[in-house]
C-alpha cells in the first residue's frame, strides 16, 4: 500500500530504501556493520574495545599509551607533538623538525648549525663561547664589548662608524672616507684641506652632538624653519589685540625668498584700512641674522607703543614722505629714496645708503632699484603693526524670544546701534563663524532693537540659541556670546488660535458672538473641532456651531465664529478639542492666553476692557497694544494722538491708530530716550 503500517516489522527489509536519512537514529543498533562506513562517527562510542584493530586509525586517540611500543611507527608524523617528552633521544634525528619545540633544551647542543637565524635571542649568554663564529653578523649589536679584540679583521669594514675613535692615529689612511663622520673633532687637524668651501650655500649644518635619524636640513630650510617661529612669537605678542599687520622678508645669501615690493603694498593697503577701524597698539621692527658662519641667529628689536609716535608713523607710511620719530628711546628714520621707494630703519643715520644694514641690523628696504639696495645679508626682517578697537561693540540689555513649531523670532535690545547675528544649535557651536554662517541677521532700528527670526527648525527640539552683535567690524568675544546664550524648544504642531470676541456678556440677551478659530495657510487631511463649557447649565444647543469638520482642504487660511446664548450668571471656561487622525498634527493656542467668560445681570456694569499685551513688532517701528475685551475707542477718533488715551515716554509725540475695537498700534517717536522694551505703559483715566 503506499501508506506505511502503523507498527514496523520485527526484520529489516532485504532492500533498504534508496535515499538514507540525513539524520541518524537516536538509537543505535548494538551489532556493527560488517563494513564500517566511509565517514567515521562524530561522536565515539562510550567504551572502547578491548583489542585494537591491525590497522592504526588515521588519527590517535584522545589517550596516549602508558607503555610505548616496541617497535616505532614506519613513518613518523610530519609535525611534531605540542608537547615533547621528558627524557631526549640518545641520537638525534637525520632531519631537524620544521618546528622547534616550544620549551628549549637544558643544554645546547656541542655544534651549532650552519647559518645562524635571522633574529637573535632576547637575551645573550652571560658569558661568550671560547671561540668566535668564522662569520660576523651582518648588523652589530647595540653595544660594542667592553674590551677590543687584541687581533683587527683582516678586511676593515666599507663604511666607518658613526662615531669616531676616541684616540687618534699617528698616521691617517691613506683614503678618506666618502661621507664625513657626523662628529667633528674637538681640536682641528694640523694640515688644513686644500680647497676650502667656497659656497656658503654648500657649507654643512652645524654639527650636532648625536645623529639624526633624518638628513640634515639645507640652508634655505633652515632659515624657513627660523621664520616660522619668527612670525608665531610676533603673532603671541599680539594675541590679545583687535587686529595685526605684518610683512617680512627673508634672504638666503643672494636670493630673497620672502618680502617683495607687491607684499610691502599689501601692508600699507591693509594699513590704510586699519587706521578706521582700530587705533594703533604697537609697532615692532625686528631682525634676524647669523652671527658668523658656525654659530647660532641673533635677534634684533625695536618696539614702540607710544600713541602720537604710532599715528605718526601711520601717516608717514601711507603719505609716503620723509621722516624722524622718536620712541622709546629709538630714533626711527623713514626716507623715500630715489623719489619713490619707502626704506626705514632705527637708530641710523640715513636708510637709503647701502651701508645702512651694516651700521644698523634694524632696517628694513622693501622696493629696492638695484641689487646693491636688497640688503642681500642673509636674514629676515620682520614689522609687525598690532590695533586696538576704535569703536565699541555693542551689549546686549534685554533678549526675547518667541517659538513657533519651526520657527524662532528674537527680540534683542542693544546698548547702541549694531547688527545682531543669531543661530540656533543641537549642540554649542565652537566660535563665531558657525554663528553667522547660518545667515540670520538683522540691523537695529532707532530704538536700537534688532528682531531676528530663525527658520527651517524641526518640532518639539530643544536648541541652544547663540547670538552675537557687531559694529563696524568688531563683534562680540565668543566665550561672551556662549554666556548670554539660551534654550528654546520649538512647539509640536500646527497651531489652532481660539479668539473670544467678549469677555463679559448679559444674561437673556439674543445670541453674541463667541469665539474665532484661526488656522494657518495649510493643507487640512482630516479635521474636527469641538466647543466645550465645561459646566452642565451650558448644553450643545446653547452654542452654534458647536463643532466644526473639514476634510481634504488644500490650502487657504481658515476662520470659523461660533455664537453663546448666555444662560445663567456666573464665570465659566470653555475649551476646544481636536479630533481626527490628524489630530496630533495640531495645538490649540488660545489668544492672549485667556478661555473664560463672565456672564452678568443685566442690572450689572460690566468690568472695563484691560490691557493684556504691549509689544514691539517685528522691526521694533511700533507697539502693539492688545486689550482682553472689545472697548468703545475710549471714544476717540481712529487715528489721534496716544497722550490722550495712554501713557508711556514720549506719547505727546507719538501717534496711535485703532486697528479694532481692542488693538491699537501706536507709532513711537523716534528719539533715543522714548518707550523701550520693559518701559511702564497704562491706560489714562477718563
Amino acid at each position: 500500500s503506499s501508506l506505511p503500517t502503523s507498527k514496523p516489522l520485527s526484520q529489516p527489509s532485504n532492500n533498504p530504501s534508496r535515499w538514507p536519512t540525513c539524520t541518524p537514529s537516536q538509537n543505535p543498533t548494538k551489532q556493527p556493520r560488517e563494513s564500517p562506513s566511509k565517514q567515521p562517527a562524530l561522536t565515539p562510542s562510550i567504551n572502547p574495545n578491548a583489542f585494537p584493530t591491525h590497522q592504526p586509525s588515521n588519527a590517535p586517540s584522545a589517550q596516549t599509551i602508558s607503555t610505548p611500543s616496541d617497535q616505532p611507527s614506519k613513518w613518523p608524523y610530519a609535525y611534531p607533538s605540542s608537547f615533547p617528552s621528558h627524557q631526549p633521544m640518545e641520537f638525534p634525528s637525520n632531519q631537524p623538525h620544521v618546528q622547534p619545540t616550544v620549551t628549549p633544551l637544558m643544554k645546547p647542543s656541542a655544534c651549532p648549525s650552519r647559518s645562524p637565524s635571522s633574529n637573535p635571542s632576547e637575551y645573550p649568554r652571560n658569558r661568550p663561547i671560547s671561540s668566535p663564529s668564522d662569520q660576523p653578523s651582518l648588523q652589530p649589536v647595540e653595544k660594542p664589548s667592553l674590551q677590543p679584540g687584541m687581533v683587527p679583521s683582516q678586511q676593515p669594514i666599507v663604511w666607518p662608524t658613526a662615531t669616531p675613535t676616541s684616540q687618534l692615529r699617528s698616521l691617517p689612511s691613506g683614503q678618506p672616507v666618502r661621507d664625513p663622520t657626523s662628529q667633528h673633532l674637538k681640536h682641528p687637524s694640523l694640515q688644513p684641506s686644500k680647497s676650502p668651501i667656497r659656497s656658503y650655500v654648500n657649507r654643512t649644518a652645524l654639527p650636532t652632538m648625536i645623529t639624526t635619524l633624518t638628513p640634515s636640513m639645507s640652508l634655505t630650510e633652515q632659515w624657513n624653519a627660523v621664520l616660522r617661529e619668527t612670525l608665531q612669537s610676533a603673532q603671541n605678542e599680539s594675541s590679545s589685540s583687535a587686529r595685526q599687520s605684518v610683512f617680512y622678508q627673508l634672504n638666503v645669501i643672494d636670493d630673497r625668498l620672502f618680502g617683495f615690493c607687491s607684499a610691502w603694498n599689501n601692508f600699507i593697503n591693509e594699513l590704510s584700512v586699519s587706521k578706521y577701524l582700530y587705533f594703533p597698539e604697537t609697532i615692532s621692527l625686528i631682525a634676524v641674522y647669523p652671527t658668523s658662519i658656525t654659530s647660532v641667529v641673533t635677534q634684533h628689536r625695536a618696539s614702540c607703543s607710544n600713541s602720537s609716535a604710532l599715528n605718526l608713523m601711520v601717516d608717514i607710511f601711507l603719505s609716503s614722505i620723509d621722516g624722524s620719530v622718536y620712541c622709546n628711546g629709538d630714533m626711527w628714520n623713514f626716507r623715500m629714496c630715489h623719489g619713490s621707494s619707502m626704506s626705514f630703519c632705527v637708530n641710523c643715520t640715513n636708510p637709503c645708503l647701502d651701508s645702512a644694514s651694516l651700521h644698523s641690523p634694524l632696517s628694513l628696504f622693501p622696493c629696492p632699484h638695484s641689487a646693491s639696495e636688497s640688503f642681500s645679508t642673509t636674514g629676515i626682517r620682520l614689522v609687525s603693526m598690532s590695533f586696538e578697537n576704535r569703536f565699541i561693540v555693542p551689549n546686549f540689555i534685554a533678549i526675547d524670544y518667541k517659538a513657533s513649531n519651526t520657527s524662532v523670532k528674537i527680540s534683542a535690545t542693544l546698548s547702541s546701534k549694531g547688527t545682531v547675528q543669531c543661530g540656533a544649535f543641537t549642540s554649542l557651536p565652537m566660535n563665531l563663524d558657525e554663528v553667522s554662517r547660518q545667515h540670520f541677521s538683522a540691523i537695529s532700528n532707532s530704538k536700537n532693537v534688532s528682531v531676528v527670526r530663525i527658520s527651517n527648525l524641526q518640532q518639539m527640539t530643544v536648541y541652544s540659541i547663540v547670538c552675537y552683535a557687531s559694529y563696524m567690524g568688531q563683534s562680540t568675544q565668543f566665550l561672551d556670546a556662549l554666556q548670554n546664550s539660551f534654550s528654546v524648544k520649538t512647539l509640536c504642531c500646527k497651531e489652532i488660535v481660539v479668539t473670544q470676541f467678549l469677555n463679559t456678556y448679559v444674561q437673556g440677551t439674543n445670541a453674541a458672538k463667541f469665539l474665532q478659530l484661526s488656522l494657518a495657510n495649510e493643507p487640512i487631511q482630516q479635521l474636527r473641532l469641538s466647543i466645550k463649557i465645561n459646566d452642565s447649565v451650558f448644553t450643545s444647543s446653547d452654542i452654534y456651531p458647536s463643532w466644526f469638520a473639514m476634510e481634504n482642504m488644500q490650502s487657504g487660511a481658515v476662520e470659523l465664529q461660533s455664537y453663546i446664548r448666555p444662560k445663567e450668571v456666573g464665570r465659566f471656561h470653555f475649551s476646544v478639542t481636536v479630533e481626527g487622525n490628524f489630530a496630533s498634527d495640531y495645538v490649540v493656542h488660545y489668544g492672549n492666553g485667556m478661555n473664560s467668560f463672565d456672564i452678568i445681570r443685566s442690572d450689572q456694569q460690566p468690568s472695563p476692557p484691560r490691557i493684556i499685551q504691549a509689544a514691539f513688532n517685528s522691526d521694533g517701528s511700533l507697539v502693539i497694544i492688545n486689550f482682553d475685551s472689545p472697548t468703545n475707542r475710549g471714544n476717540t477718533k481712529t487715528v489721534f494722538r496716544c497722550d490722550s488715551l495712554v501713557d508711556f515716554k514720549c506719547a505727546n509725540m507719538s501717534m496711535c491708530q485703532w486697528m479694532d475695537s481692542s488693538t491699537i498700534y501706536a507709532h513711537i517717536y523716534g528719539a533715543s530716550y522714548c518707550a523701550a522694551p520693559r518701559d511702564q505703559l497704562r491706560i489714562l483715566e477718563s
